[in-house]
């Protein structure tokens, strides 16, 4: 499926007018959107905008906006699955370690800043993040398995 069709069963659901009307453009603009090979393909721009970035903070906002969070696919081997779990689990302890000492400061000085929160809120879902990335690659590697 390419980005026009997406954009199409997208726009079919709610209606090319609505979505128009919400994004502040007319119903022809969008139209030539997704049916126009010659207008700039704004979902194809937002996908090399990530890719040429490298940063997906950028994906995730939007998931986030939409009420979810995105979860990146983690690459291994088969093979390298004991050995892909064993990095995974001490990245996730070292990660969560950090997070209770601070927390742990926090308690017996009764005290955290806004920033300090804050920045242990963005490292816990970073965190949650790549553990349920390898769930994913763990449950697809199962299932092709069967």
């Amino acid at each position: 499926m390419n980005s026009k069709e997406v954009m199409k069963d997208a726009v079919r659901a709610v209606g090319v007018l609505e979505v128009a009307e919400y994004l502040g453009i007319t119903g022809a603009g969008l139209h030539d959107q997704i049916h126009d090979d010659g207008h700039t393909d704004l979902v194809e721009l937002f996908v090399a905008f990530c890719k040429q970035t490298g940063n997906d903070t950028t994906i995730n906002w939007v998931a986030e906006q939409l009420g979810g969070s995105f979860v990146p696919f983690v690459e291994f081997h088969e093979s390298d699955l004991l050995e892909s779990t064993g990095q995974i689990i001490s990245k996730a302890l070292e990660d969560l370690s950090v997070q209770v000492k601070v927390i742990g400061r926090a308690a017996l000085s009764r005290h955290i800043s806004f920033e300090e929160a804050e920045k242990e809120a963005v490292e816990w879902k970073e965190v949650k993040r790549l553990m349920d990335g390898f769930i994913l690659k763990v449950e697809a590697a199962l299932i092709d398995s069967l």
